[in-house]
């Protein structure tokens, strides 16, 4: 099953750099919002793996998008990204939900391998929930006293 990523910029230049620069090399499928309104039609709409979003846009921003994916997909991976970095904005973020928190201009391969680690998350909370609804359904039968010979 493809990955798939949704990348959340206002800029639409870095969107496109990123879905060219990241899709062949995270082996994924990504989709692109330019707001924050448009990003959370899209998760209602289709099931990502993980978000990338900026945190500086107009309207609704990066870290009040968060909280809102949060709120709605609360084991969904967010890294978030920007070009005015500080610690104090870095750990809101990370305090906020955020899996990781990224700065602009990033080294590629740097990218390339936060955005794996964030990836194999998303992999093993799916396998995690699969794994439950597997056990809960073995453990359906577990208390069934019987003296019959079906049983």
């Amino acid at each position: 099953m493809p990955r798939n990523i949704l990348i959340v910029d206002d800029e639409s230049d870095m969107l496109q750099l990123l879905k060219r620069s990241l899709e062949p090399d995270l082996d994924c499928r990504i989709e692109t919002a330019e707001s924050a309104q448009q990003a959370l039609a899209r998760l209602s709409r289709e099931q990502f793996d993980l978000v990338l979003a900026d945190i500086k846009m107009p309207g609704v921003d990066g870290l009040e998008l968060l909280d809102l994916i949060k709120k709605q997909y609360p084991d969904l991976t967010v890294v978030m990204m920007t070009g005015y970095g500080t610690v104090d904005m870095a750990v809101e973020a990370m305090r906020s939900g955020a899996h990781d928190f990224v700065t602009k201009p990033f080294d590629h391969d740097a990218l390339i391998v936060r955005l794996e680690k964030a990836l194999e998350r998303s992999r093993l909370i799916r396998e995690n929930f699969r794994l439950q609804m597997e056990c809960q359904g073995r453990q359906a039968f577990q208390n069934i006293v019987g003296t019959g010979a079906a049983m």
